[in-house]
């Protein structure tokens, strides 16, 4: 499965749409690939010389077969010709919801980019049919503002003490908008009241609403040991951080201090929520808890504050007489611009006497070299040759750390340098990133 998803890519992603198009129709998969009109990115549409067949199978639907009807399907989303749009609706409308075709009719207006009441109005009827509902709620979700009121009307059939995470994930997509935000809030405020058992329970959500009822179950799941879902805990603690910001820092501390899960995220968080004491927090943590993965998180979390600030505290850190203190203040610094902190961190170098400080400096100083590649490789894949791209982003994602490569807050964020690519080149780096992370989560 894995090598024919994997062969489309590289036939989609090479514009070979001869190639492509008799690919789908000799497949035998059940399965559709969703990215493959991504991975094509062409705008031009596919020749319709190539996709005379799918156009003659519209033309006489009634007649064609569940399996070539779904390649024509395929063929069309792959190929990016509005003019399909019309006969696939024609195809909708006769189609039964419940049927693996009528997703495929779907997803292909969605591919076309079809944002039509017709669509709204059948991806609804999959609500009702739990083998295609997630379908439903997808494209409704990408409907954007036109398919709120549909997906309101849904939670509102659904008893919360019946919910799934889909139903969480709808509330979630729907406290995006103003205009569903409300909705939201009181829909997770009644499921968290009601389903104390959930493990991912959108508590962040909830604890808008003045319930305090609410707000001591969110206090007591924030400081919960042994954490029973670690993904609950941080939920809690962003939801008390919306009433009680002062026991949601200590919170974040409490957890820090006691478990390794969601460091970056509790770390990011907590500079978010208190930037002005964030940077001494972090650092006495970094320093007390004595855990690798969590010197590496703070000094992540670092970046995201006022530069002074930080160069400051770490400065002085460096004079402490506690060889530990240097140790970890050079070992942050690493995680900084390579243009601060340079001229204090060669001069602890020269007079540091302690291996460990020393080896700190040098690999602060391994890793700032690191990131001054990466920002050169970027600026080299911006303007270079196609026949040289990939090359340039493999090299990104060996040498760039991959958390901060995927951080949108974060000036490595490597989206930054593929806006103007195809799709393959994301989808490659995606992939090779998110690999890298699991080793570092492992």
């Amino acid at each position: 499965m894995q090598e024919h998803y994997n062969a489309m890519c590289v036939l989609a992603s090479s514009q070979a749409d001869d190639c492509l198009v008799d690919a789908i129709w000799a497949s035998g998969s059940p399965f559709y690939f969703r990215d493959l009109a991504d991975m094509r990115s062409v705008l031009e549409p596919v020749s319709k010389v190539i996709t005379k067949r799918a156009t003659d199978t519209f033309a006489n639907f009634q007649n064609a077969g569940e399996h070539e009807l779904r390649c024509a399907l395929i063929t069309a989303w792959v190929s990016a010709d509005s003019d399909f749009i019309t006969p696939i609706k024609a195809i909708l409308a006769k189609t039964s919801p419940s049927s693996l075709t009528a997703v495929y009719a779907c997803v292909a207006l969605q591919k076309l980019g079809d944002k039509s009441d017709e669509l709204a109005r059948f991806s609804n009827k999959f609500l009702s049919n739990n083998e295609r509902r997630f379908s439903g709620i997808n494209v409704l979700s990408s409907l954007r503002e036109k398919g709120l009121p549909l997906l309101i009307s849904y939670l509102e059939t659904v008893p919360v003490k019946a919910w799934e995470d889909l139903h969480i994930q709808v509330v979630r997509h729907l406290a995006l908008y103003g205009q569903s935000h409300e909705f939201a809030i009181e829909k997770a405020r009644q499921y968290c009241i009601a389903v104390h058992g959930s493990l991912n329970p959108p508590y962040d959500i909830a604890a808008a609403a003045v319930d305090i009822e609410l707000r001591e179950l969110v206090r007591e799941r924030a400081f919960e040991v042994p954490s029973v879902s670690p993904p609950r805990t941080v939920c809690a603690i962003k939801g008390l951080a919306k009433f009680d910001s002062k026991r949601a820092i200590e919170a974040v501390i409490f957890h820090l201090n006691k478990s390794f899960h969601y460091e970056r995220e509790l770390c990011a968080f907590l500079a978010n929520i208190d930037p002005e004491n964030a940077i001494t927090l972090l650092f006495e943590l970094a320093v007390s808890v004595e855990r690798g993965s969590l010197v590496s998180a703070v000094g992540r979390a670092l970046r995201r504050l006022k530069s002074a600030d930080v160069d400051t505290a770490l400065e002085a850190a460096f004079k402490s007489a506690n060889r530990h203190r240097r140790s970890v203040a050079a070992e942050l610094a690493g995680w900084l611009p390579v243009d601060r902190l340079a001229s204090q961190l060669a001069t602890l170098y020269e007079a540091e006497t302690e291996n460990k400080v020393r080896a700190a400096i040098f690999d602060a100083h391994t890793r700032r070299r690191n990131e001054v590649a990466v920002i050169e490789l970027f600026a080299a894949f911006k303007v270079c040759p196609a026949e040289n791209r990939w090359a340039l982003l493999l090299s990104i994602v060996q040498l760039g750390d991959p958390i901060l490569l995927n951080d949108p807050d974060d000036n490595l964020w490597i989206d930054t340098a593929l806006d103007a690519v195809p799709f393959k080149y994301r989808h490659f780096v995606k992939q090779e990133i998110d690999l890298k992370e699991k080793k570092l989560k492992s």
